[in-house]
């Protein structure tokens, strides 16, 4: 499967892009089986039929605030310091949230809470 989505194609808000790029890479390397599927107003992300991951990139808090919105589905793990209880994406299995703006980075944290969920 093709890693690289061309994000311009799926939103207009540029300062988004490369932090798009930056979480797709990431949550696609938690595992070789994880696919995702692109949708109007976010990208889904499963391993098999496990929703292993979530990013809202548009919508008009979003638009204002100049970020997207991550849900990750991480078992049973302890909720991480500084995310929420994702129940705010209406989502099945999606149990942990983080709101990043446009400057956000891929901190170390943040990579090691992708990383939980792998199966």
């Amino acid at each position: 499967m093709n890693t690289a989505i061309d994000f311009t194609t799926i939103t207009a808000d540029k300062s988004c892009w490369g932090l798009l790029q930056e979480l797709n890479k990431a949550i696609l390397s938690t595992s070789k089986s994880v696919k995702y599927r692109i949708f109007p107003i976010y990208i889904r992300y499963n391993e098999g039929e496990r929703p292993v991951a979530l990013i809202f990139f548009r919508g008009k808090r979003l638009a204002k605030s100049g970020g997207v919105e991550l849900g990750l589905n991480i078992g049973d793990a302890k909720l991480p310091k500084g995310f929420d209880d994702g129940k705010q994406m209406k989502y099945p299995e999606i149990n942990c949230g983080i709101k990043l703006n446009a400057s956000s980075t891929l901190s170390k944290q943040l990579l090691e809470v992708i990383a939980l969920t792998k199966k």
